[in-house]
């Protein structure tokens, strides 16, 4: 399938495929199958993947952290989406950032929701249709060329979906944009704003053509439209026995599977036309437009990037937008901040209690030993929780390097530098409390070197944890993993299998 267009928007020049300011409804059955080339403008897949902001796609689903508000989920989206070369009228990127998250809040109509939670299924937050609204402008903050629409009208009312469809087809016919979209029982008002309809069948196309030419095509071949019937769940329908209705006169030669439908629509008029559009990549209209499109994103990208990386922002900034995010989803999820800082102290206390002035002499010298071994054990089984994390995080994480938002290296990067201050006070107050009630070598060296040790290994378990979150690719076999990891680390750390010679077994056989 090809489908492309040229945007004359205000700072450049998009992808174009085949065919200009084109709105494209795809209404299908069963997808099963995927054969053909694709092409943007004249770029292959390859070199399009370093403009993959510039080609997204909305999926029906909302992937969202819900403990940041709205407001905090767009200036996330537009702090990373803006452009070296500002519009005239701007006086700093700072301006031209609020002053694009307030066009994208107000043109769904969702402004009053800023400082409201996104929410979730356990998180109370927005509404349905109003989370669903989040996604659409998150998607539009990437102010792509090529947008692809999921289902995005699921949780949204009759009203509201139209309103939508307008909003997509104002963008399709101002910007250039090619947008493509799917949708569930679309009302003939949101279906007559399309231009183009593609039908598909157990993954076969039984049409493809002009929005004018669906229905009368299907009728032609025998199938009844009502009168104020639904044109679009008349196109899906017309090869399913329990829904089509046949015209008097062609029982005996209407297409009754996929196949037939197929033959027919590649006899038809449409199809020639349809086929004649896909030469538009190899035309040197299209080599011209690529090439304007290529200047175009170069001039929005920040100098500190490489020419292949298809971001918008430098990589400092990357960082420093997701470590904000990073302290902004602790600050709206203070409870079970709140909770696991003041566990450790619990904790702290119940195992400083259970140590308690130990003697000075050989007699304590296990039970020191049993302290200072909790203290390592005790942050890093803390640190278990990471792979749950992981595995929550990681979806969003995914939609967001689609979009082009940052590169995954500053997400890590940013977890770890928000992590500082937070362990740091983890590991002092647990120290603190422990290496006292236990009355270890009350020395500033010996205290300082404990909690620098302690310090730095809750720093590599955690590190160990996101690895392993990010290893697998399911939270089965990562819950395992993280388990074993952990059994062997308390059995071989030193403390209960000795670390002398002949106590351990050896990793690979003594060789001779």
């Amino acid at each position: 399938m090809h489908d492309a267009s040229q945007d004359v928007g205000k700072q450049e020049e998009r992808v174009r495929q085949v065919n200009s300011n084109s709105l494209m409804l795809l209404t299908s059955l069963r997808y099963t199958q995927i054969e053909g080339d694709v092409h943007y403008g004249s770029l292959t897949p390859e070199e399009a993947g370093n403009y993959r902001g510039n080609i997204v796609i909305n999926t029906e689903e909302e992937l969202f952290y819900p403990s940041l508000t709205v407001g905090r989920t767009m200036d996330f989206a537009t702090r990373l989406n803006i452009p070296r070369t500002l519009p005239k009228g701007c006086a700093s990127p700072e301006e031209y950032r609020k002053q694009f998250k307030e066009f994208l809040l107000e043109s769904m109509g969702i402004a009053h929701t800023e400082d409201t939670k996104v929410g979730d299924a356990f998180v109370r937050g927005v509404s349905g249709g109003e989370r669903k609204r989040v996604s659409i402008i998150e998607a539009l903050s990437t102010k792509a060329s090529v947008m692809c629409w999921d289902n995005s009208t699921r949780g949204l009312d009759a009203s509201t979906a139209l309103e939508y469809t307008h909003a997509l087809r104002c963008l399709t016919d101002a910007m250039g944009i090619a947008t493509i979209v799917t949708l569930y029982q679309a009302g003939n008002g949101i279906y007559d704003l399309f231009d183009k309809v593609l039908v598909l069948d157990e993954g076969k196309t039984v049409f493809y053509g002009s929005r004018e030419e669906a229905r009368p095509f299907m009728e032609s071949q025998g199938f009844v439209c009502g009168s104020g019937a639904n044109v679009a769940d008349f196109l899906t329908g017309v090869t399913v026995p329990s829904e089509r209705q046949i015209k008097p006169g062609f029982e005996a030669r209407f297409p009754r599977n996929n196949t037939e439908l197929r033959q027919a629509y590649q006899q038809s008029s449409i199809k020639p036309i349809m086929d004649h559009e896909l030469h538009y990549p190899t035309t040197q209209e299209a080599k011209v437009n690529t090439e304007m499109f290529r200047a175009a994103v170069s001039m929005d990208k920040s100098n500190h990037l490489p020419d292949n990386s298809p971001m918008t922002v430098s990589f400092r900034k990357q960082v420093g937008a997701c470590v904000t995010r990073q302290y902004q989803i602790i600050w709206g999820d203070k409870p079970t901040f709140a909770i696991k800082q003041g566990s450790t102290i619990v904790q702290a206390l119940i195992a400083g209690s259970l140590f308690y002035n130990a003697p000075d002499n050989s007699a304590g010298l296990f039970v020191k030993g049993g302290a200072l071994f909790l203290i390592l054990l005790f942050n890093a089984l803390l640190a278990m929780s990471e792979v749950t994390d992981s595995f929550a995080g990681r979806p969003i994480l995914a939609k967001h390097k689609n979009f082009a938002f940052y590169h995954p290296a500053a997400f890590c990067v940013a977890q770890i530098a928000a992590d500082v201050p937070i362990l740091f006070f983890q590991v002092t107050t647990f120290v603190v409390i422990i290496y006292w009630m236990t009355a270890l070598k009350a020395t500033a060296a010996a205290f300082f070197t404990n909690w620098f040790i302690t310090y730095v290994a809750t720093f590599v378990m955690t590190a160990f944890f996101r690895m392993i979150g990010a290893a697998f690719p399911n939270f089965d076999a990562a819950s395992k993993a993280s388990g074993f990891s952990v059994t062997a680390l308390v059995l071989y750390i030193g403390y209960q299998v000795s670390n002398a010679k002949g106590s351990m077994h050896d990793a690979l056989p003594c060789m001779e």
